[in-house]
Parts: C-alpha cells; sequence; structure tokens
C-alpha cells in the first residue's frame, strides 16, 4: 500500500516539501531514516523520468526574456527549488528571475502566494500563465495579476476529435501507453488553433506512435503470453508484416524466453503455388482467379512459365514445395519441430498452405483473424477477431504499409533456396515513411518498457479504439501523401486507398 501510505504522509504535512512528506512516511510505516532516503531519491528520478517540457510555452518564455520581460515561476509542489532548478535546467528553461514554490512559503498559489510574489514585485503590471482554472487563472486575479490559460493536454483531449480515448484511459498500465503519444500530439497547448478539433498529425512519428504502437505494443505483449502457454521450438515472423515484429520480439523477449525467431519469407502467391498438388487446391484458387486467364496470368508471373492444364500445374507446384523446403533449409528449419507461425491480418491462406509441406501443424498468432472463404481447420490465438465485430479492415492497409519490411514481396524461391523478389513498386517516399514510422514504435515500446515494464499489459480496448479514429485526425506536412497512397494486395494486385 505504499501509494496509499505515501498520499496519506503528504496530506499529514499540510503543504510540507518532500522531506517533511518522508518524515511522516517513516512514522507510518517505521521504515529506517536509509531506507527512506532511498525510497525519497527514487522518487524524485521517477518524477524526472515522467517529466518532459512544452516546447512552444519555451519558447514564449525565451521570447519574453528577450524582449526584457522579467519572468518567475510560481508552483505548488513539494519538490523544493533544489530539486526543481537542475530539473528545469536539463529541459532549459533558464533565464527566469526567481522561482517561487509552495512547500518553501507554506502557501498555495490558492492561498497567499501570489500575496507573496506581488509584494516582492510591487507596482509592476503582471501576467500569469497556466493551465489550472483555479489556481492558475482565479487565483491571480484576487490580487490584481492578469492571467491566461493555456490547455493542458488532457483538457486538449477532451476538446478534440480523439476524446473518444478517454473510455480507455482507466488503469495506470493503458495511462501510460496513452500518456506517451498525447505528450508528443498534444505538447503544443495551441495545436487544436484553427483546426475545429481535428488534431493535426504532421509528421510519420506522430503517425507511428498513435496508430501502430499501441498495436504493436499489444501484439507483442499477447505473443509473450502465448509463448508461455506452450514449448514451442521456433517463432516464424511471416514476411512482410512480421519484419519489425521480429526486432521488437529479439530486443525484448529472445534472450528470456529462449524461443528462436525465424524472420521467414512467404507470401499467399508463393504458398498458393507451392501446394497445388490436388484438384481441390486447384478449385480453392479459382475462388482468387475465377477468370482462367487471370489464373494463368498468376502463374506466369510466379514460375515464368505458360500452362496449358491443370496436370502441368501440378508439377510445377510440387517443384516449388521442394524449392521451399531448400529455402527452409537454408533457415535451419525442421518441418518436423513445432513452430508458432506470426501474422498480421489474416484469413489463414498463407498459415493453411504451410501446413501442407510442414510436418506437424504450425500454430498460429494473428493480431486479427479474418473470416476465411474456405472451410479451414487452423489452431489461431488472436487479439482479435472479426468474427466479434472488431472489424480492422477500415486501417489494415496503413498496418501492413508500416510493419513492413523494406524488401519487395517474394514471389517464388529458385532451385537453390534462395527468393526472388517481385518488382517494388513502392516510391522513396513511402519508403522512408517506413522507416521513420518503424524507428518511433521502437522508441515508443522502450518509453513503455523504461516507465512499466513490458510485463505489464495493456487492454486490447485501447489499440482497437485508436484505430477506430484513423479518419478523425487532420494529416499535414508529411502525412498529407497518404491521401492519395494506395495499397496493393500482393495476390489480387487489387489496389485501396489507404484513407477510406
Amino acid at each position: 500500500d505504499f501509494k496509499k501510505k505515501r498520499r496519506t504522509a503528504e496530506i499529514q504535512s499540510r503543504d510540507g516539501d518532500i522531506n517533511k512528506i518522508y518524515d511522516n512516511l517513516r512514522m507510518l510505516t517505521g521504515i529506517s531514516e536509509r531506507d527512506s532516503a532511498l525510497i525519497m531519491k527514487e522518487e524524485i528520478e521517477c518524477e524526472k523520468e515522467c517529466l518532459l517540457p512544452r516546447r512552444a510555452m519555451v519558447e514564449i518564455m525565451n521570447d519574453a526574456i528577450k524582449k526584457g520581460k522579467t519572468v518567475s515561476i510560481i508552483s505548488d509542489m513539494y519538490l523544493p527549488a533544489s530539486v526543481l532548478e537542475p530539473i528545469l535546467k536539463n529541459m532549459e528553461i533558464c533565464g527566469y528571475r526567481k522561482l517561487y514554490v509552495s512547500c518553501e512559503y507554506g502557501s498555495a498559489k490558492g492561498s497567499q502566494l501570489f500575496q507573496i510574489y506581488k509584494q516582492e514585485v510591487g507596482c509592476a503590471r503582471c501576467l500569469h500563465i497556466g493551465d489550472n482554472p483555479n489556481s492558475d487563472v482565479a487565483a491571480p486575479r484576487k490580487f490584481g495579476i492578469d492571467s491566461y490559460e493555456i490547455k493542458s493536454a488532457l483538457e486538449l483531449l477532451k476538446m478534440s476529435s480523439l476524446r473518444k480515448l478517454l473510455v480507455c484511459s482507466n488503469g495506470n498500465n493503458n495511462q501510460i501507453a496513452l500518456g506517451l503519444i498525447l505528450a508528443e500530439l498534444l505538447n503544443n497547448p495551441f495545436a487544436l488553433y484553427h483546426t475545429s478539433g481535428f488534431v493535426p498529425i504532421r509528421s510519420y512519428t506522430l503517425l507511428a506512435k498513435l496508430f501502430a504502437g499501441p498495436t504493436a505494443l499489444v501484439y507483442l505483449q499477447n505473443l509473450a503470453r502465448t509463448i508461455q502457454k506452450r514449448p514451442y521450438e521456433g517463432i516464424l515472423f511471416s514476411a512482410r508484416d512480421g519484419y519489425l515484429f521480429k526486432k521488437l520480439y529479439e530486443m525484448w523477449y529472445e534472450p528470456d524466453c529462449a524461443v528462436p525467431a525465424i524472420y521467414f519469407l512467404t507470401s499467399r502467391k508463393l504458398c498458393l503455388a507451392a501446394t497445388l498438388d490436388s484438384d481441390t487446391a486447384i478449385s480453392d484458387l479459382s475462388r482468387w482467379f475465377p477468370d482462367p486467364e487471370k489464373l494463368r496470368a498468376f502463374f506466369r508471373e510466379v514460375v515464368k512459365e505458360d500452362f496449358p492444364g491443370d496436370l502441368k500445374l501440378k508439377e510445377h507446384s510440387a517443384v516449388m514445395k521442394e524449392h521451399y523446403k531448400t529455402y527452409a533449409k537454408k533457415l535451419s528449419i525442421d518441418w518436423k519441430k513445432t513452430y508458432l507461425f506470426c501474422d498480421l491480418n489474416s484469413s489463414g491462406t498463407a498459415h493453411y498452405a504451410l501446413n501442407q509441406i510442414f510436418s506437424t501443424d504450425l500454430d498460429g498468432f494473428y493480431l486479427c483473424r479474418k473470416e476465411s472463404y474456405g472451410k479451414r481447420e487452423l489452431k489461431v490465438v488472436s487479439v482479435y477477431d472479426e468474427k466479434e465485430g472488431q472489424d480492422f479492415s477500415a486501417v489494415v492497409d496503413l498496418l501492413e504499409t508500416i510493419f513492413t519490411s523494406q524488401a519487395p514481396s517474394v514471389s517464388a524461391i529458385d532451385g537453390e533456396g534462395q527468393p526472388v523478389y517481385a518488382q517494388e513498386k513502392r516510391t522513396k517516399q513511402e519508403l522512408e515513411m517506413v522507416e521513420e514510422a518503424q524507428n518511433a514504435i521502437m522508441e515508443y515500446i522502450q518509453q513503455y518498457a523504461k516507465l512499466k515494464g513490458l510485463e505489464h499489459m495493456i487492454g486490447s480496448k485501447l489499440p482497437e479504439v485508436i484505430l477506430g479514429l484513423f479518419n478523425s485526425v487532420k494529416y499535414e506536412g508529411e502525412t498529407a501523401f497518404l491521401s492519395d497512397l494506395k495499397h496493393v494486395d500482393d495476390l489480387s494486385q487489387t489496389r485501396t486507398s489507404i484513407l477510406k
């Protein structure tokens, strides 16, 4: 009950500083002076880790100082100036005349702190800027000080097109996951100026942290839980959506759980081509390509040959399967071992096909399992399930665009077990977005792990709500090109707009 006891000690200190609070805590708990000092030091370090400057306000303060204004800082806080000043300096907040802290004056802003300040500055005209309507706006006016209210990130969120996120702000884990986004998204108190409440997304970094960061986090956390339940001998992260997840898994989980990760080149096109060893499989493929000419074109692209009949299809498919096995052998994959196949948003096409190649059926782990067009008996754990009403169709193209590898899709495997890649159709700008977005996602997860620890899981509802707000923001600057961006399906070659 540390939190409860710490809060009780603070109330009993009656606006005293942190030293007084910990004196009370020792009396409440009976801990030693040494332990008390260690805990207090840890609290201050935690405070430092969770603080960051609002950059626009620092610029305004610096501009005021440059113009000859006398600037002071007034704060209701139990940390004394000796602790706060180094923190402010580290954030490049300097040049102010004096720091007034309530715990050192024995009075809060809502009481007499502004009166003390006013007595010291005399008859000078003063303006106080802050985000609390009572202590920062109403209180200074009682003492003849003008005031101006800026909005906190939380208040901005309440006014914005993303206010629905508040329904997911319950629990410390969710609050940290959400706070890491808002700390950047609404750092500027003027972010909503002339936007009609639509939050502007001007950089790839913000785009990734908002829509992909929590999704990647919930995927990783549920993956870790899944691999604890069965002794898998390897994890196959399927190309290309598994590229980033393999990197994240190796960074945070592989050293501890000792289940090796493999980035496994696959695509629906390749898997289907390697498993057409029966009339049933060929019939299933016709569901994708009801037009015979498109079916022949599909295979011409895979093996660079035309096919006069189904028999030839089966022969070439058998060759493709052997090529695939050669490729797997190069990765030291044992077809008889137990592997977990990881995919993003899937109906199981590649997974089902791989089960026709592996001696032991693969278990599956998906972010979202879509309804299958055929009867596929697959053992799959999914964070979300389309049939339960959680539909990611509106944003799955964006997720696949961000999480993907920078290499083109694999279209075939040659006789030496080497991949043959399709022609790259993404622009330089798209590839730059992928790189910057993935770096931002890794930074986001690193921040969460530092503040909370990845073992503390966020609720799956949070990413679901965030993804549902994909069309509730304003894309500007770097992200403006999304309005023209198309996602190309590697199997059907259909093109769909990223922004629906």
